[in-house]
């Protein structure tokens, strides 16, 4: 049994065979060459499917499988440590999980690594070359109906890197399908829905109708075919190039997401009139989720964000919690009276409502300002404004702990961030660390405060 992420906070489960796993593993292992990896990291719970390719890869070969704790995969430092003190040789990891991880001043990478469960950005794909140029990477597909994954791309050194990286090889005994809506096969350059057939199509779904998630496969009677959900295109040279959902659905740090799903927990919640729930994608290539809320008090917007957001957090998964909450009068409206949600991505908060930001009061809130700021991609933010409310996340946190350490040599655990999530706050429970030298972290705080650009003539 596999379970998916879930687009609602309840996943749901997959029947998997062992015929289903068998042909995956030797599959797989045959296109990414896996039987050369010696020291499998699982880095994820194998209930979901992309752990599965370390433990049986591991397993399927007679290599070591070693199991990373908690810590070793929510800190960088921790990360890279892991990595070499363990001699690891073969990842697989969501992108953005490890572009966090590589934020140690010597980041470690395997020989194979293998990216799977959302888009990888060229930015990390080019990091990665930089780092470690002997890593053999390879980009891996499959939704876990198809049972962990069906196609692959191996990225070569020599080859320019693409903004989404392609998908030029199928596993064998599976087959990758691209149809229009009369099921037929579109043409080279064109667009269409992402079908999967073959021997790792799963059973079905655990105590709960499929839907219109199977259809019977117009060239093979008497088989089904899998709806993924996705659109690709399909390139000339052969293979695909992802480029979106059919339906609402995200990825949001490898997590499934229907924003429809958290519109209608914030609609469940007293005072929410109306609510509209956006993926804005981040320079990373990765998304968010934005919340646009009518409520019936305008009055303290700030309390009303505060109170809205303790209750989704403990309605949802921390993945569908949105990264902001907008309080508007109302919504913009099309001419046929349904709401344009394209203005609301542009919608900017007014300044009668929203109160001025504090700014910096010593260099040490200068720097955690300055580093959360340039996260979180904002110009500016106020010591008493609240990281996670700007939208921070774990993944962020993990490349502010980073930070932190390299610029003033200061061992920051991530769950001081999450317990003292603004600037002013975090800045007062590090100075009240014990076993630091505070001293010369005030010292390298002001001279990277005074050695800023911006405060040059300042300073």
């Amino acid at each position: 049994m596999l379970y998916t992420s879930g687009s609602t906070g309840t996943p749901k489960g997959v029947v998997i065979e062992q015929g289903h796993l068998l042909n995956y593993v030797v599959a797989s292992s045959s296109a990414m060459a896996l039987d050369r990896c010696r020291r499998w990291a699982l880095t994820s719970s194998v209930v979901a499917d992309l752990g599965n390719t370390a433990l049986f890869g591991a397993f399927h070969h007679g290599a070591c499988l070693v199991v990373a704790g908690p810590g070793d995969v929510k800190d960088a430092n921790a990360f890279s440590r892991f990595m070499r003190e363990r001699r690891i040789d073969a990842l697989k990891m969501v992108p953005s999980h490890l572009e966090a991880l590589l934020e140690d001043e010597e980041p470690a990478l395997p020989a194979t690594l293998v990216l799977g469960g959302e888009a990888a950005p060229r930015a990390l794909i080019e990091r990665i070359g930089r780092l470690a140029p002997a890593t053999t990477i390879y980009n891996h597909y499959g939704p876990t109906e198809t049972t962990v994954g069906v196609m692959v791309h191996r990225v070569s050194a020599q080859d320019p890197v693409s903004a989404v990286l392609p998908l030029s090889r199928v596993l064998a005994n599976n087959r990758v399908l691209v149809l229009d809506e009369s099921l037929c096969l579109v043409p080279g350059g064109a667009l269409g829905a992402v079908y999967v057939g073959g021997a790792q199509v799963c059973r079905g779904y655990l105590n709960r109708e499929a839907g219109s998630a199977f259809v019977a496969d117009p060239f093979e009677p008497g088989q089904l075919l899998y709806r993924t959900g996705d659109v690709a295109c399909v390139l000339p040279e052969g293979g695909l190039r992802l480029v979106g959902r059919a339906d609402d659905q995200v990825k949001i740090r490898g997590f499934r997401v229907e924003p429809a799903e958290v519109e209608s927990v914030l609609m469940s919640q007293a005072g929410v009139r109306q609510a509209v729930v956006l993926a804005l994608l981040d320079s990373n290539g990765g998304a968010e989720l934005r919340a646009f809320v009518v409520a019936d008090e305008m009055l303290a917007p700030q309390a009303a964000r505060d109170a809205l957001r303790a209750r989704l957090v403990s309605l949802l998964p921390v993945h569908m919690v949105p990264a902001r909450c907008e309080f508007v009068a109302e919504f913009a409206r099309l001419p046929n009276g349904k709401i344009d949600r394209q203005s609301l991505l542009s919608a900017a908060r007014s300044d009668a409502r929203w109160p001025a930001a504090a700014t910096p009061r010593d260099a040490l809130e200068a720097v955690l300002a300055e580093c959360m700021a340039n996260l979180l991609q904002r110009d500016a933010i106020g010591v008493e404004e609240d990281f996670f409310e700007l939208g921070g996340h774990s993944l962020l946190v993990i490349k502010l702990v980073a930070r932190l350490r390299r610029l003033l040599r200061l061992e920051v655990a991530p769950g001081l961030v999450f317990d003292h999530s603004s600037v002013a706050a975090l800045a007062a429970a590090i100075r009240a660390l014990d076993g630091q030298d505070l001293e010369r972290m005030e010292q390298l705080a002001k001279t990277h405060v005074l050695g800023h650009p911006a405060n040059a003539e300042r300073g």
